[in-house]
């Protein structure tokens, strides 16, 4: 039920919330209303922060109890069939975050040379999304040929990214001190690559006194900047 990706400890914590209010259900009996009732539920209670339940916490819970019910429970053999095939999710609010040149440069400066800078100066300056730069390998970097090639895009099309000298020379270095493994961003702890970077960048942002953003947040930011400096086809292509 669980992914194994870097969604994997939120994914545990949805789970734990789905068991408090199912846990006496079998789940064949789970109708669309009781999961209507569970997204009621949610949205009353309080989260460790003292702050309401967002929609967008009830919406990634019940994408964990979609899977259990729709994917898994049908593969294992507890389901005939799929149980929550028409279950609506809460509209979401969503927002974008653009860095402004000097919040880079006090990010940046809060950041120690490192995995994490490495991580933020790719973000910026190649617009590819979190799971790309973490899960990149570096048989897909072609340094000769200047670009990096994304085979699973979110998008389902493959795409090139050109690089540029700030990225070329973060690459070279990490091909150069390349680890055990085929990942760029590899964890010489796991000798894997990095899952997760969310508690190190909010460190840093809180460093850099820069609030509200995320990791998504610096895609963001590359495109904006890039379509201020035009060419919109390219850069769709590039974004994917």
């Amino acid at each position: 039920v669980i992914p194994d990706h870097k969604d994997r400890d939120s994914s545990f914590s949805r789970l734990k919330n789905l068991v408090k209010f199912f846990e006496n259900k079998d789940i064949s009996t789970i109708t669309m209303d009781d999961a209507d009732s569970y997204k009621s539920w949610r949205l009353q209670q309080i989260s460790q922060r003292n702050k309401p339940i967002s929609k967008a916490t009830v919406n990634r819970e019940i994408e964990v109890l979609k899977n259990m019910l729709n994917t898994k429970a049908v593969q294992w053999g507890y389901l005939s069939s799929p149980r929550l095939t028409g279950i609506k999710k809460f509209k979401e609010n969503n927002r974008e975050r653009i860095l402004k040149e000097s919040e880079i440069k006090k990010l940046l400066a809060s950041i120690d040379e490192g995995y994490l800078k490495d991580f933020v100066l790719i973000a910026l300056n190649t617009g590819m999304r979190k799971s790309e730069i973490l899960s990149l390998e570096f048989k897909a970097v072609y340094l000769d040929e200047g670009y990096v090639y994304v085979a699973n895009s979110k998008s389902g099309e493959s795409r090139k990214i050109p690089l540029n000298s700030t990225t070329m020379k973060i690459f070279k270095r990490r091909l150069d001190n390349k680890g055990k493994c085929d990942f760029v961003f590899e964890n010489p702890q796991t000798q894997k690559n990095y899952l997760c970077i969310r508690r190190s960048f909010k460190t840093a942002c809180e460093k850099a006194k820069i609030r509200n953003l995320r990791p998504h947040d610096l895609r963001h930011t590359f495109a904006t900047r890039a379509v201020q400096k035009g060419d919109i086809y390219h850069l769709s292509k590039i974004l994917g």
